[in-house]
């Protein structure tokens, strides 16, 4: 079974958030609804994390191919 996609994830954990937030689970529910929201925010914060480190590489390749200049440093760009 593959990982879910980010968007999937983050979607379910809003749904899980809305959820706890309404109340009338029972202490058990909550936990279980609980558990899964905190393995969910995990896994997006590592997906987020490796989409940021990609970003950075890809940043890192264009601006090694470009010719130096002072005009534009690479840390003025967004």
């Amino acid at each position: 079974m593959s990982a879910p996609f980010f968007e999937e994830s983050f979607q379910r954990l809003e749904q899980l958030v809305q959820t706890l937030q309404q109340g009338g689970l029972t202490l058990e529910e909550s936990l279980a609804l609980f558990e899964e929201g905190m393995k969910l925010a995990r896994l997006c914060g590592k997906q987020l994390s490796a989409a940021e480190l990609k970003v950075t590489q890809l940043r890192s390749e264009f601006f090694e191919d470009l010719p130096a200049t002072q005009d534009c440093p690479p840390d003025s760009l967004p």
